[in-house]
């Protein structure tokens, strides 16, 4: 039995608890992430007996307040969730390893799928979404090595395309991170022929944990060798640091997004001639 919520507001958590504790299911408590909340994501484990468990993911398409996509390709926008990074990331004189992150959005590997399951990225289909995360409950500590990778070839991007928006020399050791994973996805890509042509295929991606890693690390690879970073540019709103491509007519864009550090920055400044005067 499954209950499925057209609203938060309409969603009567004691009534389901009635449910469980007046019939012969036997709950199994898990913590679910914020994210996973704001993005319409409710997990229900339960037993209808002792040798059968069912899992769940029902999508009730809530928008995800959480993330926003506002890189222009899969690979920034995938660098830029968090909140932001320390003032000195984005600094020119600062050093490729001298930031701090602010406000991480991942924070399991359950967040991980909610991101791939987006609407705005459509990388997992719900069959594969529901797999990977039975997967994950099935091997938590396999899951927690992915999740932990995955922060780690973010952070190695962000300091690749960093490097590059300041016209500075990626470090080495960045550039191997980013190699093994791409090496890794390739070994999972095929090629296909259907009625539209030739295309590429992922092998087998709802049956690896590391299988929603595989495009982030082929859009990386493909913006790295486009041989055009002239259009890359980090948000110079404070404490921000967010990537993206350029895509004005006149090269200017300064802001992840005006609605939220542009318009930061015109309160600021406006703030500053009223106290000036």
């Amino acid at each position: 039995m499954f209950a499925r919520a057209a609203s938060p507001e309409w969603f009567d958590i004691t009534a389901v608890n009635r449910l469980l504790f007046t019939s012969r299911l036997q709950p199994i408590l898990r913590m679910v992430t914020c994210q996973e909340m704001s993005a319409g994501y409710l997990k229900l484990f339960y037993w209808f007996d002792p040798l059968k468990c069912e899992t769940e993911i029902l999508n009730t398409n809530y928008p995800n307040r959480g993330f926003k996509f506002i890189g222009g390709i899969l690979c920034l926008d995938f660098i830029n969730t968090v909140e932001g990074r320390s003032n000195n990331s984005h600094h020119k004189k600062a050093a490729g390893d001298d930031y701090q992150i602010i406000g991480e959005k991942f924070r399991n590997y359950f967040d991980l799928v909610t991101w791939f399951r987006h609407e705005e990225t459509a990388l997992l289909g719900t069959k594969d979404a529901r797999r990977l995360s039975q997967l994950a409950e099935k091997h938590p500590r396999s899951a927690q090595t992915v999740f932990e990778t995955a922060i780690n070839l973010r952070e190695a991007l962000y300091r690749i395309f960093k490097s590059l928006a300041l016209g500075r020399r990626p470090n080495q050791a960045d550039i191997e991170k980013v190699n093994d994973e791409l090496k890794n996805a390739r070994a999972h890509e095929k090629l296909v022929f259907s009625t539209d042509g030739f295309a590429t295929e992922w092998e087998n991606i709802s049956d690896t944990l590391d299988s929603p890693l595989w495009p982030v690390v082929r859009s990386a690879a493909e913006l790295l060798t486009s041989g055009d970073s002239s259009r890359l540019r980090q948000c110079i709103g404070e404490d921000c640091g967010w990537l993206f491509v350029d895509t004005s007519r006149n090269r200017s864009r300064q802001w992840c997004d005006m609605k939220d550090c542009g318009n930061l920055a015109k309160v600021r400044r406006f703030r500053e001639r009223q106290q000036e005067t």
